[in-house]
């Protein structure tokens, strides 16, 4: 039977919000993101010192750390969504003109609630969607998923940008923007953290500490996902060779290209290739 895949289990979770006693349980604090869409129904969420009233058709976006406290006024109908904060370093949810994505990856601990107004139709049917999603036992339940939260990203950067939420970005997750951006057009010529810090005029000592700091993993380690990524794409859309996959990534030595695989992902470029069986790459 068809489950979510491991990576997308522990990034992603929903309920329906008259479903989800645990919300309205006395000051919790929160360790992963939270998204209320409240469609039907009132009442109170009290952040830290400031109480918000929230009535009908209200989106609630709260980052991990946030202390709240939720009162009801009428009784709530809508959909909950929690995301962990490995979900926003995730290189496939990252849009580097996403507001919303870009204030989650930096640790901004933002709190954003709305009206949903114009995407009103178009926010209940995407969360509808996802909630019926996650309950099938359907093949390609986890990639069907994967798509709808990246659209999310997207929707909630229209929404913030259209209440005016002006977002500035740290020096910090500028470098980070740039080095990704760096590595998605030179991985193949450039696999040092050393060449990416020449071209961006740092050191690679910075690089790999600011790095770490908005992605919570290292340059060297970015780079290297990316590339392990982008073979297992190879695989799957065309099911070449090690030795093509190899010199296509820029590996002289196919051999060099096999040690490099294995102890990035875990398990050999042959095993890979047998279980793939042309599913979708996390």
């Amino acid at each position: 039977m068809p489950v979510l895949r491991d990576a997308l289990r522990n990034y992603f979770n929903m309920d329906r919000i008259e479903e989800s006693d645990h919300i309205w349980c006395d000051d919790r604090t929160l360790n992963r993101y939270e998204i209320w869409w409240i469609k039907e129904g009132s009442g109170r969420l009290s952040i830290d010192t400031c109480q918000h009233d929230i009535t009908e058709d209200t989106i609630c976006c709260l980052p991990p750390g946030t202390s709240c406290k939720f009162e009801i006024y009428a009784k709530i109908r809508g959909y909950f969504l929690s995301l962990s904060s490995d979900f926003f370093r995730n290189d496939q949810y990252f849009i580097n003109d996403n507001v919303w994505t870009n204030v989650f990856i930096a640790g901004r601990a933002e709190i954003f609630l709305s009206r949903v107004t114009d995407m009103g139709q178009d926010t209940e049917a995407l969360f509808g969607h996802l909630y019926r999603e996650s309950r099938r036992q359907h093949h390609y339940k986890s990639q069907v998923i994967e798509g709808l939260l990246h659209l999310l990203t997207i929707y909630f950067s229209r929404m913030m940008s259209d209440t005016g939420y002006e977002f500035s970005p740290s020096r910090e997750l500028m470098i980070t923007q740039k080095f990704r951006a760096l590595v998605k057009d030179h991985f193949v010529t450039k696999k040092q953290v050393t060449e990416y810090a020449r071209d961006m005029k740092v050191s690679a000592k910075h690089l790999n500490r600011v790095v770490k700091q908005v992605m919570g993993v290292t340059a060297s380690c970015f780079i290297h996902q990316h590339i392990v990524k982008e073979a297992k794409r190879m695989v799957v859309r065309s099911d070449c060779s090690m030795k093509e996959v190899a010199y296509a990534l820029g590996f002289d030595d196919h051999n060099h290209f096999s040690r490099f695989f294995r102890n990035n992902c875990g398990m050999t470029f042959s095993d890979f290739k047998n279980i793939s069986g042309g599913r979708s790459i996390s």
